[in-house]
């Protein structure tokens, strides 16, 4: 009890103190304001921050928080101050030391960057403070600006000041001396000459992964790698390509009660070899079997035959001739694509670039259908931030028309989705958008079309050469999908 007392009188005590010196806290009237110490400095720049002014009362405390913003500024090497006892007040003094000024920026003979390039993005300027952690700065941003162009530096930048000369330090990598192809067989070399680095030319990584770009686009599961050897005349480069999986297996359930089954099979000889089933509650399995050797795609399953092949007019633009025969019905395709893609994937994730899709497909030739199916679909996607502050947007979108008669509903479909990453090698995608079923000969007036609101909510995970995506679409009803995909 008396421990109680005794702790409560103490409590007390410590807040009287408190109220007292804040009630009686020393005050100086300011008589005036003296800076020392300014060289380049404008007097403006520090007066206008002060909120003390001459013939004002104010206490210590005041005083160091009027201090504080002299020192966000973050433009002196030291703030200091003090009081000077006049008749009938005091005279504050305030006293800097500069940072010392930059007289010259001096760079390395360098020939992959443009110097007026860099120091339009560096925060240091000649005429401007030398301060060490601005120039550490700049230096991540010259690394920056080697990495975006698709440069490897030899050696990374340093720096030195001396005699009022900011000086910069750094090797490029030397010109491109020789180029060997480590390959396996010919159709790998074919795709390694494709890339455009030549002797006597610089070394650009942006090369390398346009191609890898191009391979995913073809469906190839080939990375392209390289190694650099540094010699005194010349960098020799070594490029090889490493196969993405030579085996794949994907299971996916989806509500109601399907079950796909999906094995591939890679080799660089062969191309890509697939076999799925799809085991239904209500319809009697499937099977696709898949061959790809590029730019032929051939599929046969229990239910039809395709025949496919694929041109390439540049790197983002492609058209594609393809041949069905459906063995149910007897109906036969002709289906032709134009494809413009400039999608950028990161392992499993699309995060810029876009994708437009032009089809018409021709049913005839003997068929119990005659029409023609005219689509268009587009993919865009856009990306800020990095690492767990990466955001991606992307909106998708596919729109038909058929002229003819046929059992194939028209329609459209958009969807605008969020992404962003859980944690890390994890992201979780928002999604919502709207789809239409319909035939728009017989649409008369806006209120006949009628727009299936769909929301979805989808997660991915990946983890070496495990990959699970699950995603819950809304429309209507709830529909449930999952999938895991191993590569080895």
């Amino acid at each position: 009890m008396e421990g109680k007392k005794l702790r409560r009188v103490i409590f007390i005590l410590v807040l009287l103190i408190g109220i007292i010196n804040f009630a009686f806290a020393e005050e100086y009237l300011i008589q005036g304001i003296v800076f020392k110490g300014l060289k380049y400095t404008p007097y403006s720049k520090i007066s206008d921050l002060l909120t003390i002014k001459p013939f004002q009362k104010v206490t210590l405390e005041d005083i160091e928080a009027n201090i504080k913003k002299i020192e966000e500024l973050k433009i002196f090497e030291s703030v200091k101050y003090s009081l000077n006892k006049l008749d009938g007040g005091y005279e504050l003094i305030i006293e800097v030391k500069e940072f010392p000024v930059i007289s010259k920026i001096q760079f390395p003979s360098i020939r992959q960057l443009n110097v007026d390039e860099i120091l339009n993005k560096i925060g240091s300027k000649e005429g401007g403070f030398f301060i060490k952690e601005n120039v550490e700065e700049d230096i991540k941003t010259i690394i920056k600006l080697y990495k975006d162009k698709g440069y490897i530096l030899k050696t990374s930048p340093t720096f030195s000041f001396k005699d009022n000369v900011l000086y910069f330090y750094w090797e490029e990598l030397p010109p491109i001396k020789d180029i060997v192809y480590e390959t396996k067989n010919q159709r790998e070399y074919e795709i390694l000459k494709e890339i455009d680095l030549r002797i006597g030319g610089d070394f650009n990584v942006n090369k390398i992964d346009v191609e890898n770009q191009i391979l995913e686009k073809r469906n190839i599961p080939l990375k392209v790698s390289y190694k650099i050897d540094i010699e005194n005349d010349g960098s020799i480069i070594h490029l090889y390509l490493e196969p993405l999986y030579n085996n794949s297996v994907n299971l996916t359930f989806s509500s109601p009660l399907n079950l796909l089954m999906d094995y591939k099979l890679f080799n660089s000889n062969l191309g890509l070899i697939s076999f799925s089933t799809m085991i239904s509650k209500d319809r009697i399995p499937s099977y696709v079997l898949s061959w790809q050797y590029y730019p032929f795609n051939l599929k046969v399953s229990n239910s039809y035959l395709s025949l496919s092949f694929r041109k390439e007019f540049s790197n983002s633009l492609y058209a594609e001739i393809g041949y069905n025969l459906n063995f149910q019905d007897g109906n036969k395709y002709l289906d032709f694509s134009l494809e413009r893609n400039n999608l950028v994937k990161r392992d499993y994730l699309y995060t810029k670039g876009d994708k437009e899709n032009l089809m018409v497909q021709f049913a005839g030739g003997g068929s119990t259908e005659n029409y023609s199916n005219i689509g268009f679909s587009f993919e865009s996607y856009w990306s800020y931030g990095e690492e767990l502050e990466e955001r991606i947007l992307s909106l998708q979108g596919y729109v038909n028309y058929i002229i003819g008669n046929a059992l194939e509903k028209e329609g459209f479909y958009i969807k605008l989705s969020y992404g962003f990453p859980v944690f890390k090698d994890s992201y979780m995608f928002l999604g919502i958008g709207g789809e239409s079923n319909l035939r728009w000969r017989e649409i008369s007036n806006i209120n006949d079309i009628q727009v299936n609101l769909l929301g979805t909510l989808n997660w991915l995970w990946k983890k070496d050469n495990l990959l699970l995506n699950s995603s819950i679409t809304y429309k209507g009803a709830t529909h449930l999908e999952f999938s895991a995909t191993y590569n080895f």
